[in-house]
């Protein structure tokens, strides 16, 4: 079963297909959380939103930070990319500022990708 998410995309390479983001368990926004009470929630209890341990099909926890996203999504991203000291205010104003200019654009509305998020801190 931990390999279920590699066998996956496995066979999507070898059928010349893209993976499906959304296919249950294997796919990477399977165990993604977006937006305030729901990732504090599953951060603090992880079986309230994630019906197994993603490591058991070979997948994992992501958070994703958008316009939604509080002060607890942001601080579990910084945790998530290895950031140990943040000045949280600081971050939690960047990352408001960042995603509302995101949002405005509908390509890139309710996503703030790691790379920007990194760049910030």
């Amino acid at each position: 079963m931990k390999k279920l998410r590699e066998l996956s995309l496995f066979a999507d390479e070898m059928a010349n297909m893209r993976s499906d983001n959304r296919n249950p368990y294997v796919g990477a926004s399977s165990f993604a959380h977006k937006g305030g009470v729901h990732a504090d929630a599953a951060n603090k209890v992880k079986c309230s939103y994630e019906h197994i341990d993603p490591s058991l099909v070979g997948n994992k926890t992501r958070v994703l930070v958008s316009d939604m996203s509080g002060r607890s999504s942001i601080m579990m991203k910084a945790k998530e990319l290895g950031v140990k000291r943040v000045k949280l205010e600081t971050l939690f104003k960047k990352c408001q500022v960042v995603s509302n200019h995101l949002a405005d654009n509908e390509q890139t509305r309710g996503m703030l990708d790691g790379r920007l998020f990194e760049s910030m801190l």
